[in-house]
C-alpha cells in the first residue's frame, strides 16, 4: 500500500469509527441504526430492484410481518335495526405467518492495487463504499430468487446462485402457500410448454391465467401488479414475436411490444438472477427484505500478507412476501416444443441414416457419370483418353 493509499485507508477507518461511535473501525463493532438505514438506502440506490422492493428494518429476529398493504376488501353493510353489529375487518392481519431473520456474511476484500488506484481520488471512501456495498445489493437480490435453505456452512460451489444462504420469496412462498405456485400444465409432466399445442399457446396466456386463476379477486385488477421474469423468458417470448412475423405489420407489431415489455397485459421487468424458467406476478410493493436493526456488524482489517484490506460484515436478514393473495408463480416454463430424449434419439438416427444414404447416392453417381462419358469412345471402338491432371 503506497503511503498516500495509506492515509486514505486511514481516515476511512477513522471516519467509520466516528460515525459508529467507537474508538477504532478495526475491531468488531455494531453498526449504529441510524448509519445502517444509511446503508440501506444506500444500496437500494446502487441496485435498482432492491429500491422498487420495500427494505424494512426491524428490531426483532423473529416477529410478525410489518407490511401495511391491504389484503382484503373492507366495505360493507349491516342492517342494525334487528340488533345485528356491523363488524370491522383488519385487512392487514389475515395472513398470520412471520418472519425470521438468519445471520448472513457479506464479507469483502480490496486489493492494495485497486486501493493504489482509488486513492488519488477525493471521493475514496466513497468509491471503497459502494465496491462493497453494490456487490452485497446484487447478492441479497441472488438470494431472494433462488435460495431455498439457510444452511449453517454454506458451499458457493456447489450452489453457485446463494441457494443455501437464505430462504428467497419463490421458496418461501412454496414453504407457506404452495398453491400459489403453479409448476406443471398437463399432471405428471414436471413443465409448463408454451407451443400452439401445449398448455398455453404463449406466456401472453399463462400470464392471464395465473391472474384469473391465483391472484385474489381485490388484486387482479390492480394497476401495479407487474411480471417479474428473468432474461432467458423474455428474449424467448419477443424473438418468437419477430422470428414468426410474415409482413411488416406483424414486425412492426413486434417491435411494439417488445418497446413496451409487456406480457398478458402487464408490464414485464426482467430482473437479474431470476430462474431461466419462472415468471412471477405480483406488486413489487409485496416484496421485502427486513434487515434486524442494531444486527449488522462489522470490522475494517488491513491483511498486508495478501496485499489487501478485508470488510468483515454481516447482517440479519429475512426474505418476506408481504401478501401471498397477491402474488403466483409459475415455474418449470418450456418455450416451444417438449424436451422429449426419446424423439430426439429418433432424430439423431434418422439423421445419421440420411448422411449414410447421401453417402451413398453419391459413390453411385461419381460410377454412373464415369460410365456415360466412356459411352461415345466405346461406340465408336476408340480407347477412351486418359484423364488429364488440372493445374
Amino acid at each position: 500500500m503506497r503511503h498516500k493509499t495509506r492515509q486514505q485507508f486511514e481516515k476511512y477507518t477513522a471516519q467509520l469509527a466516528k460515525l459508529n461511535a467507537i474508538t477504532s473501525a478495526t475491531h468488531s463493532f455494531a453498526v449504529e441504526p441510524s448509519v445502517q438505514q444509511t446503508l440501506e438506502t444506500k444500496m437500494q440506490e446502487s441496485v435498482e430492484f432492491l429500491g422498487m422492493i420495500n427494505v424494512i428494518l426491524v428490531d426483532e429476529l423473529k416477529g410478525e410481518k410489518v407490511g401495511i398493504g391491504i389484503s382484503s376488501t373492507i366495505a360493507s353493510r349491516t342492517d342494525t335495526s334487528g340488533g345485528n353489529e356491523r363488524q370491522p375487518i383488519d385487512p392487514t392481519a389475515l395472513q398470520a405467518k412471520g418472519y425470521e431473520c438468519f445471520k448472513t456474511n457479506y464479507d469483502t476484500a480490496i486489493s492494495y492495487t485497486k486501493l493504489d488506484a482509488w486513492a488519488k481520488f477525493d471521493d475514496f471512501q466513497i468509491r471503497v463504499r459502494d465496491a462493497i456495498i453494490q456487490r452485497q445489493g446484487l447478492d441479497r437480490i441472488m438470494v431472494g430468487w433462488n435460495g431455498t435453505s439457510a444452511a449453517p456452512t454454506t458451499d458457493r460451489v456447489a450452489n453457485p446462485m446463494l441457494q443455501d444462504v437464505n430462504i428467497g420469496w419463490i421458496e418461501k412462498t412454496r414453504q407457506e402457500q404452495p398453491t400459489q405456485i403453479m409448476s406443471e400444465g398437463a399432471a405428471g409432466s414436471g413443465q409448463i410448454l408454451i407451443d400452439k399445442l401445449g398448455d398455453y399457446v404463449s406466456l401472453d396466456a399463462l400470464v392471464y391465467d395465473l391472474v384469473n386463476s391465483l391472484i385474489a379477486p381485490w388484486h387482479a385488477d390492480d394497476t401495479e401488479l407487474v411480471v417479474i421474469v428473468g432474461r432467458k423468458l423474455l428474449s424467448d417470448k419477443y424473438f418468437s414475436i419477430i422470428n414468426d412475423s410474415d409482413d411488416n405489420l406483424q414486425v412492426l407489431a413486434g417491435e411494439v411490444l417488445m418497446s413496451k415489455k409487456q406480457l398478458g397485459g402487464l408490464k414485464a421487468l426482467r430482473v437479474p438472477y431470476m430462474p431461466d424458467d419462472t415468471l412471477v406476478v405480483t406488486k413489487l410493493a409485496n416484496l421485502s427484505i427486513y434487515p434486524q436493526a442494531g444486527g449488522r456488524r462489522r470490522q475494517v482489517e488491513d491483511e498486508p500478507r495478501r496485499d489487501r484490506i478485508v470488510n468483515w460484515e454481516s447482517s440479519n436478514d429475512a426474505y418476506v412476501v408481504e401478501d401471498y393473495d397477491c402474488i403466483a408463480i409459475a415455474e418449470n416454463i418450456v418455450m416451444g416444443a417438449p424436451q422429449d430424449p426419446a424423439a430426439q434419439s429418433t432424430s439423431e438416427s434418422g439423421m445419421t441414416q440420411l448422411a449414410d444414404t447421401t453417402a451413398k447416392l453419391a459413390d453411385a453417381t461419381a460410377v454412373l457419370t464415369s460410365v456415360i462419358g466412356a459411352l461415345p469412345a466405346a461406340l465408336s471402338g476408340k480407347e477412351p483418353a486418359a484423364p488429364q491432371d488440372k493445374q
